[in-house]
């Protein structure tokens, strides 16, 4: 019966019709900054400036944290426009 089927869409010229695939595929959830690799177009990583790690430190006392951690190192590095 399939022959048949693809004997007649390829006499009358009709493309077969593709079935539709339904796949139940999560959305991809975003991997955390610490899963990521560093992106080539920011250049070598630099040390944080003595106002930079007070920042940081001032982000870590505010959240309950003894030291801060890289999330906010890397808010105190971002440059912020202003």
């Amino acid at each position: 019966m399939q022959k048949l089927k693809l004997a007649l869409f390829t006499l009358l010229g009709i493309q077969k019709p593709k079935p539709k695939r339904t796949r139940n595929v999560a959305a991809k959830k975003p991997k955390p900054v610490w899963d990521k690799k560093r992106p080539k177009d920011v250049g070598k990583p630099k040390a944080l400036t003595s106002k930079q790690k007070t920042k940081a430190k001032a982000a870590a006392k505010k959240a309950g944290r003894p030291y801060p951690n890289m999330v906010d190192n890397i808010n105190a590095a971002k440059k912020r426009k202003s």
